[in-house]
């Protein structure tokens, strides 16, 4: 089996060099001795991997230890998938962690205000949004979803009503979260549900709610401005009054 990625070709071994890096380095650095145990490259081919894979950026090599930040890891992963590697066993290197420090630094880069793990009620039902983005008039609620199996189409259209609801559930107490949600000074807000995915969907659009793959997120909040009349906007009537008696 071969497969091709930005990187160029590999093969069935060297594809199992990026997913023992993403095993390796899920808590902290790991060194090249490591790597050559647990692959069946040889050190010399596994060196050149990784020397490819250090100047791609998506590795730290440094003598003899590799590093990875957050969105190496990402980076990583993605590029494992290009080379055929099931998403599945690819997403099981990664933590959930990882998705929503990735969405929250794309978000802060681009003058988001940010809340993770975000909990409230409404109608007697606890929820969560794992990552909301806040930048006058925009709220975005985010769900990062790692790959599961038996992810097709169906269930991703699922997935996207649920969040659908979720974010309409937020909206009705999003007013009286004055000291989780400084929207009290708005004049007005649209929440905007968003999924992130590390793969790619089956469509990029359900139900005018976008499915974003995490490594495309900067681009998507770049455009976000000129595309606001192709999503799903939830109004939120902010009335100061009321949030400041």
């Amino acid at each position: 089996m071969r497969s091709e990625s930005s990187l160029g070709t590999y093969n069935e071994s060297s594809t199992r060099l990026l997913v023992s890096i993403l095993k390796g380095t899920r808590n902290g650095p790991i060194d090249v001795q490591w790597i050559a145990r647990n692959t069946p490259l040889l050190m010399a081919v596994a060196k050149k991997k990784l020397n490819e894979l250090h100047k791609a950026r998506l590795i730290t090599l440094e003598g003899e230890h590799v590093t990875i930040s957050t969105h190496q890891r990402i980076g990583l992963a993605v590029e494992a998938l290009k080379c055929g590697l099931d998403p599945e066993t690819v997403s099981r290197y990664l933590r959930w962690q990882e998705f929503e420090e990735l969405t929250k630094l794309a978000l802060e880069a681009n003058q988001y205000m940010t809340l993770k793990h975000l909990h409230f009620s409404h109608m007697n039902h606890r929820w969560e949004i794992d990552v909301v983005g806040l930048k006058e008039p925009i709220i975005l609620s985010i769900d990062c979803k790692h790959w599961k199996r038996g992810w097709q189409r169906a269930a991703i259209m699922t997935l996207v009503e649920e969040h659908i609801e979720r974010t309409e559930a937020f909206s009705n107490v999003a007013l009286y979260m004055k000291a989780k949600l400084p929207i009290y000074r708005w004049l007005g807000a649209k929440a905007i549900p968003v999924i992130i995915t590390l793969h790619e969907a089956p469509f990029n659009l359900y139900k005018r709610v976008p499915v974003v793959p995490v490594l495309k997120l900067a681009n998507f909040l770049n455009e976000l401005p000129a595309n606001l009349d192709t999503l799903k906007i939830i109004r939120i009537k902010v009335n100061k009054d009321e949030i400041q008696s």
